[in-house]
């Protein structure tokens, strides 16, 4: 996937077990795994919500970084993992605070488009 004009690859090795015990459902979580696929699902969220905010569409671009946020948080809950909720939310924040309201012009737009597409960038790395 492109995310700020570079192309991000991440590769993991997985293997599954099938089983109906939520006990060994979580046991069997690898966490570094989750925060890979987590980070890089903001990545796509804060790329996404900057295509919406650059086509002047402030309220979906709010909406995808809310539904991120939300999802994020409750992954991050299930694990246990405060830090993972931490980066999410900074992420996300940043990117939402730099959608709230209309550019004051088209170049000012642009700009923010490019830096959160630049922070999207980093997370995915």
């Amino acid at each position: 996937r492109l995310i700020g004009g570079g192309e991000v690859v991440r590769e993991a090795d997985a293997r599954a077990v099938v089983t109906t015990d939520p006990a060994q459902v979580a046991a069997g979580r690898d966490g570094a795994i989750i925060r890979m696929v987590e980070d890089a699902r903001t990545a796509m969220a804060i790329d996404d919500a900057a295509g919406a905010y650059a086509q002047g569409d402030i309220v979906r671009a709010q909406s995808i970084l809310q539904v991120r946020t939300d999802e994020a948080s409750a992954t991050a809950a299930a694990l246990g993992d405060a830090e993972l909720d931490r980066r999410v939310r900074h992420y996300t924040g940043a990117a939402q605070a730099g959608f709230a309201a209309p550019p004051a012009s088209a170049a000012a737009g642009k700009g923010g488009v490019k830096a959160q597409r630049a922070e999207a960038y980093d997370l995915a790395r």
